[in-house]
């Protein structure tokens, strides 16, 4: 297998150009696309796909259901046999990064993979932090379904504050918008061990909203999201 040193982050040309006009077009941020196993070490991949969105505001807007639609990507390097870092686009404006670290052998059925991240928005002043657990388990050469189970604590600032009163200004309480996500996916049709890596992905995501800061004038929904992807 190729090391990092020998492949000198020059990936195949097709590749890298999916990869960046992805990151280009994409950044909402609803789907994670992501699952326990890793990008092998001096590989670079990563994965695209359509999110569809349906939450309260849909339905209240009476537009029926799965209306919202996003396009969601991140970058992966494999740094070891287990661990790959990724970069994502974060709210138009800004970045996300996070590690990820399958603590069990490649070639096992099982893989189960903790995970933490980070990220910065310039525009509208997001940041968020991330962390969480991921775990696959290959019942098939050709079907490997996942779990998902994460915590985002948002901090937005004050680019809301003009929608405040300000004879009664609300403060900040430092502790965010915190929203776990839980994901149930199926990775298909790819081989793990193939070079090419390339696997379609199905997933659905609920949003369980656990706590929110008044001061940044900004709530989340509960959320329950489609996905549908590549993996390359």
């Amino acid at each position: 297998m190729k090391n990092l040193t020998a492949l000198a982050f020059v990936p195949s040309l097709t590749r890298c150009a999916t990869i960046c006009l992805a990151l280009v077009l994409s950044s909402c941020g609803y789907s994670a696309f992501q699952n326990a196993r890793t990008v092998p070490r001096g590989h670079f991949g990563g994965s695209t796909g359509l999110s569809i969105v349906n939450n309260a505001f849909a339905s209240a807007e009476g537009r029926g259901g799965f209306d919202r639609l996003g396009i969601d990507t991140n970058a992966r390097l494999g740094l070891t046999d287990h661990m790959d870092l990724g970069f994502a686009p974060f709210q138009l404006s800004g970045l996300r990064a996070d590690f990820k670290y399958n603590v069990l052998p490649r070639s096992a059925r099982l893989a189960v993979a903790p995970h933490l991240g980070a990220g910065y928005a310039v525009w509208n002043e997001v940041s968020v932090l991330q962390g969480g657990l991921y775990a696959n388990y290959r019942i098939l050469p050709q079907v490997d379904p996942y779990i998902g189970i994460g915590y985002s604590d948002y901090f937005v600032g004050d680019y809301l504050a003009d929608y405040s009163d300000p004879k009664h200004p609300i403060a900040h309480s430092g502790a965010g918008d915190g929203v776990l996500e839980a994901t149930l996916g199926f990775a298909l049709f790819g081989s793990p061990s193939s070079e090419s890596r390339t696997r379609f992905l199905i997933e659905v995501t609920h949003w369980f909203l656990l706590n929110d800061d008044p001061g940044d004038h900004y709530a989340f929904l509960p959320n329950t999201i489609l996905g549908l992807g590549i993996q390359y």
